[in-house]
């Protein structure tokens, strides 16, 4: 029989196992947005060079900042529920997208 100190040990491990996996669940969302947001070729009219450190300097700050308010602005004028309709015609819309950009491999058409 296991002690009561071993069983919460044990339990402690499986939550820190379930905190990393979620970490890194959350991680690599975050890198496809990141992703998404290069492929919409939105960061250059911001002058957001790939590979610059937006969090350090003032000038990526405010070029963050800038993004950030544009993404909002833009929230901001969708309604608060978007209809099916309109999810499918984006959908499409960035698939269109996908297949057309060159040197792009990271797109991967499974359908």
């Amino acid at each position: 029989m296991k002690s009561y100190v071993q069983k919460m040990k044990e339990v402690k491990m499986m939550e820190n196992n379930v905190i990393y996996v979620l970490r890194k669940a959350e991680t690599r969302t975050k890198i496809q947005l990141g992703g998404i947001l290069i492929k919409s070729k939105i960061s250059p009219l911001f002058e957001i060079v790939i590979g610059e450190n937006l969090q350090d300097e003032k000038e990526g700050l405010d070029k963050a900042a800038a993004l950030l308010g544009m993404l909002l602005e833009v929230k901001e004028q969708l309604p608060n529920s978007l209809s099916a309709p309109f999810i499918h015609a984006c959908k499409q819309k960035g698939i269109s997208h996908l297949r057309t950009s060159p040197n792009d491999p990271s797109f991967k058409d499974e359908r």
